[in-house]
């Protein structure tokens, strides 16, 4: 037993060490001071004071009718935060508002040390898109990234954005993200050329220099972007960032429900993951609640269920119950 809490406090230990070595604070949006209840209000987020045409900040405690900014449901879609209950969200292209691109960011713990090399990465999951809020047409694009700054600026900001798309980021995809389901890892270094103090994240390119990946190739009215954003991290350290990541997976996994097999033709079997009263939901993507029931009275173990009348496609499980929310995203196909 002895054994076992020397392990745990030495990896807490690490854990803490290297915490302290991001240069990101606050760097999922967990710790807030007011609970968002409408678009633009990143400045809730502890220290994310930067933001250029309104980017959004999302969080579950946001409870009011019709969810606009919450998590996993919002206006924009449906994504379970990839840590935590938060994210950001920012449009990165607009069909008939093409400037309306925007931006976010803070300040750095400390400022950059010219001449040193940095490593940078972040997530992102491109929405879905809410059918009544936002029928349009979803598209990934590139060039993704993240710019910094020797000084903040007001914010709120209103930009036409000639000033910060100039075709110019330290860190930038090269490939279009239009993974919906998943989150998808942006990373890279750069040696600082400047005492850097400040970041944005955003699309710093114009559309000459930018591709798209539009989900339906052949309808060409309303297309937009739109990207949600967690975990991000810059650090001295190579393996900083890939040991706070790790780390969190871990953490999340305890959170996470075991379902076998998935994908899966409707037949599931998943393990319980304590004793006690659930409610189950299923969700499609765009948080339409598709199979709900309560299971009570059950024990920690392994349950069958028959989801065979639900249509092929993604969709995430819920188990909860007043301590514990579970996640888990299913496919379930017949083929």
């Amino acid at each position: 037993m002895k054994n076992y809490l020397f392990i745990i406090c030495l990896i807490l230990d690490v854990f803490n060490v290297k915490a302290q070595i991001n240069l990101v604070p606050n760097p999922s949006f967990e710790q807030f001071d007011t609970c968002p209840e409408y678009i633009g209000l990143t400045r809730y987020a502890l220290g994310w004071t930067m933001n250029v045409n309104s980017a959004d900040y999302f969080n579950s405690c946001e409870t009011i009718p019709p969810l606009q900014v919450s998590t996993p449901t919002n206006s924009w879609g449906y994504q379970i935060p990839r840590t935590g209950n938060a994210y950001f969200g920012f449009y990165s292209y607009g069909q008939y508002n093409p400037l309306a691109i925007e931006f976010f960011g803070r300040s750095l713990s400390s400022a950059l040390v010219a001449g040193q090399k940095y490593f940078v990465c972040f997530y992102v999951s491109l929405a879905n898109g809410d059918p009544l809020v936002n029928p349009s047409i979803m598209c990934g694009t590139n060039n993704i990234g993240m710019k910094f700054f020797t000084y903040s600026f007001p914010s709120p900001l209103i930009s036409n954005n000639l000033y910060f798309v100039n075709n110019y980021s330290q860190i930038n995809s090269v490939n279009s993200i239009v993974d919906t389901l998943s989150w998808t890892k942006i990373s890279g270094s750069f040696i600082a050329d400047s005492a850097y103090t400040h970041f944005l994240i955003g699309r710093f390119f114009d559309n000459s220099n930018v591709t798209f990946s539009c989900l339906d190739s052949n309808n060409i009215n309303n297309r937009w972007s739109y990207y949600y954003v967690d975990d991000i991290c810059i650090s001295t350290d190579s393996n900083t960032c890939n040991l706070i990541t790790q780390l969190i997976d871990i953490e999340s996994i305890q959170h996470s429900l075991a379902v076998i097999p998935n994908p899966s033709n409707g037949k599931i079997k998943f393990v319980l993951p304590a004793n006690g009263n659930f409610e189950l939901k299923i969700c499609n993507l765009q948080g339409g609640l598709v199979y709900h029931r309560f299971i009570n009275g059950v024990k920690k173990e392994e349950v069958d269920f028959n989801f065979s009348e639900i249509s092929d496609g993604f969709y995430t499980l819920t188990l909860q119950n007043h301590s514990y929310v579970f996640h888990q995203k299913i496919i379930l196909t017949k083929n």
